[in-house]
Order: C-alpha cells, then structure tokens, then sequence
C-alpha cells in the first residue's frame, strides 16, 4: 500500500478475489489485463441483470467509444452463434443487422430510412407533410421506371393544390388526377365492363378526346341532348 493505492506484484497468472464463507470466486483479473465478474453488476446501484446502468438522477446513460474513424457495435449472440448487432459508422449512419450479420434496417445521417425487405403494418402507414410539400410514395427503383402516387402540395405541384395523383415516372406524365372537389381526371382513355350511375336530370357524362369502351347505364343518360331514362346505352 503505497500513496492510498494497492499494489499487488509479484509473478502471477491472474488475481482472484473472493467472496463469501467457502471463497467463491467474485472478480477474476487475468495478465492480459480482462476483467471476469462471476455475477452481475451494478454501476450506480445494485444490478437485477448481468449488467445495470443506474442513474443517480435524471437519465442513465452508456457510451461506446471507438478508436479514431471508427464506430461502435452492440452484438447479440447465442452462446458462439451471433444472431444480430447494432451498428454506428463513422458517417453517422445507424445499421441494425439480423441473420447474422445481414442488414436489415438503415437509418442514414439525414434522417432517411431504408428497409432491405418487406414492410408489414398491423394499423395504418402514414405519410406527413405540410401543405406546401408533397406526401408520396414511389413504386419502383428510380426516377424514369415505375409509378408515384401522392398529395401534391398547395401551389407549385405537378396537379392542382392539395390534389391527388397518380404520376408515371417512365414518362413523367400524370396518368390520374382526383382535385378536392372529387373531380377525377384522366390522361389516357378509360376502359371498364360497365359504367353504371345516377346523373341529376339534365346532367351528362362527357366525352373529352376519349375513349368510353362497355355499357353505360344510368337513370338519366343524354344522348345527342335528348334525355332518356332509366335506359341502357351500348357504346
């Protein structure tokens, strides 16, 4: 005992300290310097599990430091078989990995998520935004290939404010667009077994530069301006 510390010299394989009437075994420090608790440990308080952060006030908190340029993992394992980890890179993205090592879940420096596989929600899949943004989601693996439907936001979009839309990417032409009166408008012709109705008396549906392929019944249909109803019309 030198100065208020301990030393322990000599020429030894590890330092064992014991515990208890029969010396069981509490803390074994070996000559590489690792440290071994038989059983659990409590920073701060006492531990109900292997290892337990207590915070003498406010919130308790762990840290994982790497080496300069490096990042920090929190691995699982059954036994010697490693089933998933957490993982933070020097870019400050956040990786949870599963299957061994697999990456499942990205969640990237500027907030963006990417899952590898399917997404499955038990409830509702909600997408925010204010009126001046878009709300969208993309189907397909860029710009140039696949479909876009979304909330256009309130001046500026590529549909009138605040309308729905379904845009194809391939063309980057708006292929259906439904305005917040209900409206629904579409680019190309409309094909469908039947169109079945009830139109106000005076009332008519449209042919704009389209196409109406099937039947159309309705309780009042307009044809060249004469009104006939409760007739089926063949198109």
């Amino acid at each position: 005992l030198s100065g208020g510390i301990m030393y322990v010299g000599g020429i030894v394989t590890s330092l064992i300290m014991q515990t208890g009437a029969t010396g069981a075994n509490a803390l074994t420090i070996d000559s590489d310097q690792n440290s071994i608790f038989t059983g659990t440990v409590g920073i701060g308080g006492a531990a109900s599990v292997e290892l337990q952060v207590n915070a003498s006030s406010g919130y308790a908190e762990t840290r994982l430091v790497g080496a300069s340029g490096s990042g920090g993992t929190l691995e699982f394992y059954d036994d010697t078989t490693k089933l998933a980890d957490i993982y933070a890179d020097p870019t400050k993205n956040l990786y949870f990995r599963t299957n061994g090592g697999t990456t499942a879940l990205t969640l990237e420096a500027d907030g963006d998520g990417i899952f590898r596989g399917s997404v499955t929600c038990d409830e509702a899949l909600q997408i925010s935004s204010t009126t001046a943004q878009y709300a969208y989601q993309n189907f397909g693996a860029s710009a140039g290939y696949g479909w876009q439907i979304g909330k256009a936001p309130a001046s500026g979009g590529i549909v009138d404010a605040q309308g729905f839309y379904l845009y194809n990417l391939s063309d980057s032409t708006v292929a259906l667009e439904v305005d917040t009166s209900n409206n629904a408008t579409f680019a190309g012709s409309v094909t469908a077994t039947n169109f079945i109705g009830t139109l106000p008396t005076g009332q008519f549906l449209p042919l704009t530069g389209g196409t109406l392929t099937g039947d159309l019944v309705g309780t009042n249909v307009a044809i060249g301006g004469a009104i006939v109803a409760n007739r089926k019309l063949a198109i």
